[in-house]
């Protein structure tokens, strides 16, 4: 099922395994707003209202449970449903208990599990005591019958159960189901929550783990999952490991807080050595100046205080609160939502700096229309930065798969890696603070930074760095058998990681990706294993440990059988007390065995979460209304998401904005649309700016295919050509037809073809979890003609 998502249009490659796939008799499901490339080849397809995913998904979990077509024995055993749940939480009418009004927010410490003397949580093995998860969960969606699902969604009701029947059907041992999701699932003011609720469905049916299952996040670009597994978020250091707050002073005290205990003694409960992760990442920033004495250089690390997400560094540059912007492959003068502010913004920085290949709207904002350079103040500088194809080093896809690349050949002109752009940078900062002093330099002058000396930084040195070393002759017991490292030995593992300042690694997820035995993400053996799943061992390396599928343990039942015989992602060999198949997740012993833990080694618990305890919006996924929506919530009292945060200039003033805008990818066009519209043969494929509308919208507003139309929100307007077509269709809601107008978020004022921004019509409101904008429903309207019309 790909929901929130267009593969055949935006991920080419991986749509090539799902036609394989389908040639081999799979089914594909296409949940979608426009009937899409991915649509066009899928077995079925249902149509969405943009920012009604949790009312889609909440209604298919109702129904697998009131069809009993969820896999029982997983659910009891691998899930928190039989987990009972302490008084403290209650829903009533939208709203989750203990919400602070004053605060705008939930007090999510009183959503707890009723526990035993010893603190350990209570269970319902049967799953029939009234406030065990699994009952709770019923209580919850039992709201979410079809026919008010379709009344929220507009998809037709004969469409929505046949998608219900088909992916609800993989709920049982020997078959398998995975969901596919991108940008249309997380751009949302309950982003997080979609994906909550995709995960939940997934594992309500006994999809996580196997081959053929799991939630598979497509990301927009190759090393998009790299980024983020190396700390991109302004919330997380490389490895997701948390990014300190002002709070927490001491070393002790983030360990303490951010890596849990637990009182179950199933559990793996593998943040528990989230201390060593921590620990060798300070050794690899600050080397031998990391010591026991002084808390590895703790202090060193800086200290956040509250949201520093995108929009908020976007209001601060707008308010006159930044002095300077370094961009590298950043475009926000197209990029970010409600972008005329932004560039607006870019005018009251002293300084900024974009790192890319071609001029970007962002390196020529002081140019754009409308604008007078003599009235702009800021210093622009641009470095014009090598491509993928032009530089050495690994890519990260959305498999986790790290694959080594190399350099095809030498940029152009001046042109540098982002690499050596970084290391300039810190060599100078560095020099200028020896120079000069300042307020605190030791971070910065005491820096690790042994990657060469050559012009160009040794990215093998890089790759190494980060997946680690010892820094002395070291032993280390494990389990029956003593190893003995020497200083300067690659680590193997990070089960071999220590908080004692004996090892080093940049990113502890990647230990493992390069060891004495070579650069692992540079294998290229085709073979694969006996099950002849198309895990390749051989081929590259995957996160963690080479694991190719995630809780994999929770593939196989208590004993370690398989749940699909015929598939097995691993299996227990009882006889020789080992896994076999894939590397298992956590190595424990299956479940029933005296020393076996439960599949889910990330949780305390050990098992999934169907009852989130941490969700900044509610244990459970609930249905709320885009910021900009164009109806009443038939489910609750209760508009929007509560926790959301709603920014500014949004409106749901249906006279002046009736139809619901969406934005979306091409194939033709990528991101922010700079590099592929300065290529002759992509502009000439898609030379113009475009607006897709139904024919029964265009009949309305007398716009014929080709005219020029101008689209306006509350934020601003922009002109396009119209482009009508089938593939647009009014949405049926509540018995009201409401038109939707689907545009690229591609063009710019840069490059060999340039348009207006559609993101110059989005908003600002966003996600309370992940901070990530509401891209993907507005309220807007059309007319025929040039702006102004």
């Amino acid at each position: 099922m790909a929901i929130g998502c267009n593969p055949a249009e935006n991920h080419p490659i991986s749509f090539k395994w799902i036609e394989a796939a389908i040639d081999k008799g799979a089914k594909l499901i296409a949940v979608d707003p426009r009937y899409t490339r991915t649509a066009s080849k899928a077995d079925i397809y249902a149509s969405i209202r943009p920012g009604t995913d949790i009312a889609f998904l909440g209604g298919l979990t109702n129904y697998a449970l009131t069809k009993n077509l969820m896999q029982f024995e997983y659910v009891r055993d691998y899930t928190n449903a039989s987990f009972i749940v302490s008084e403290g939480f209650g829903f009533k009418e939208g709203m989750f208990d203990h919400w602070d009004d004053r605060e705008k927010a939930y007090d999510v410490k009183a959503w707890t599990y009723a526990t035993d003397e010893s603190g350990k949580a209570l269970r319902d093995p049967t799953l029939k005591h009234p406030r065990c998860v699994f009952q709770l969960l019923k209580k919850h969606y039992s709201r979410y019958d079809v026919d008010t699902v379709v009344k929220v969604t507009g998809t037709n009701k004969f469409d929505y159960l046949r998608v219900a029947e088909a992916f609800c059907g993989t709920g049982q041992p020997g078959k398998a189901g995975t969901i596919l999701y991108a940008m249309g699932i997380t751009q949302s003011t309950h982003g997080v929550q979609n994906v909550r609720a995709v995960a939940m469905l997934q594992m309500l049916l006994g999809n996580m783990g196997v081959a053929g299952g799991g939630v598979n996040a497509l990301r927009g670009e190759s090393n998009v999952q790299g980024s983020t597994d190396y700390g991109l978020l302004f919330h997380t250091l490389p490895g997701y490991l948390p990014s300190p707050e002002y709070k927490d002073e001491t070393l002790e005290a983030v360990i303490a807080r951010y890596f849990p205990k637990t009182k179950e003694s199933k559990s793996t409960n593998w943040w528990q050595n989230g201390g060593k992760y921590v620990v060798s990442l300070l050794k690899a920033w600050w080397g031998e100046n990391a010591t026991a004495e002084n808390g590895f250089c703790y202090n060193y690390l800086p200290k956040r205080k509250g949201n520093h997400s995108y929009l908020q560094i976007i209001k601060k540059m707008i308010e006159g609160g930044l002095e300077g912007l370094v961009c590298m492959g950043m475009n926000p003068a197209v990029g970010g939502p409600d972008s005329l502010r932004a560039r607006e913004g870019l005018g009251n920085l002293k300084w900024l700096v974009t790192a890319d290949l071609w001029e970007t709207e962002t390196s020529i904002f002081w140019k754009r229309p409308g604008a007078n350079p003599k009235d702009i103040k800021t210093e622009v500088f641009m470095l014009p930065a090598a491509a993928s194809m032009e530089k050495e080093g690994s890519i990260s896809n959305s498999g986790r798969w790290a694959q080594w690349r190399y350099t095809a050949t030498e940029p152009p002109g001046v042109a540098k890696s982002d690499l050596w752009i970084l290391d300039q940078f810190h060599h100078h900062v560095k020099t200028l603070y020896k120079k000069e002093g300042g307020r605190f330099p030791d971070p910065i002058v005491k820096l690790a930074w042994n990657y060469g000396s050559g012009h160009e930084p040794d990215v093998h040195q890089v790759a190494k760095e980060i997946n680690g070393h010892f820094t002395r002759d070291t032993t280390i017991q494990n389990k029956d058998k003593t190893l003995e490292f020497k200083a300067g030995d690659q680590v193997p593992g990070f089960a071999q990681l220590q908080d004692d300042g004996s090892t080093v690694s940049g990113c502890w997820i990647y230990c493992g990706s390069y060891t004495s035995k070579g650069n692992m993400m540079a294998r290229r053996d085709p073979t694969d294993l006996p099950n002849g799943l198309g895990m390749y061992p051989g081929w590259a390396w995957s996160w963690p440990v080479n694991r190719r599928i995630l809780y994999n343990r929770a593939s196989v039942d208590k004993n370690g059988k398989p749940f699909d015989p015929k598939r097995p992602v691993i299996t227990w060999n009882d006889s020789e007390k080992k896994w076999e198949g894939d590397v298992p997740d956590g190595g424990a012993p299956p479940v029933d065995d005296e020393k076996g833990a439960y599949p889910f080694i990330m949780v305390p618990e050990g098992v999934g979460r169907l009852f989130a305890l941490t969700m900044k919006d509610g244990p459970f996924p609930e249905h709320y209304e885009p910021i900009e929506s164009p109806m009443k919530n038939p489910l609750s009292k209760v508009q929007n998401n509560p926790c959301a945060e709603v920014g500014t200039n949004v409106t749901c003033d249906l006279n002046r904005f009736p139809c619901i805008g969406t934005t979306y990818r091409m194939t033709e066009h990528w991101q922010a649309g700079a590099m592929t519209r300065s290529l002759p043969w992509l502009v000439e494929l898609v030379p113009d700016m475009f607006v897709e509308i139904s024919r029964s919208l265009a009949n309305e507003k007398d716009i014929k295919n080709g005219d020029r139309v101008t689209v306006v929100t509350e934020r601003g307007s922009i002109e396009g050509f119209a482009l009508v077509t089938f593939r647009m269709q009014p949405f049926v809601v509540d018995g009201v037809s409401i038109e939707q107008v689907g545009m690229p978020w591609h063009f710019g004022y840069a490059g060999l073809a340039t348009g207006d921004s559609a993101n110059v019509l989005t908003s600002g409101a966003q996600s309370p979890s992940s901070s990530i904008p509401e891209f993907k429903a507005f309220l807007c309207n059309i007319f025929k003609g040039g702006k102004g019309a």
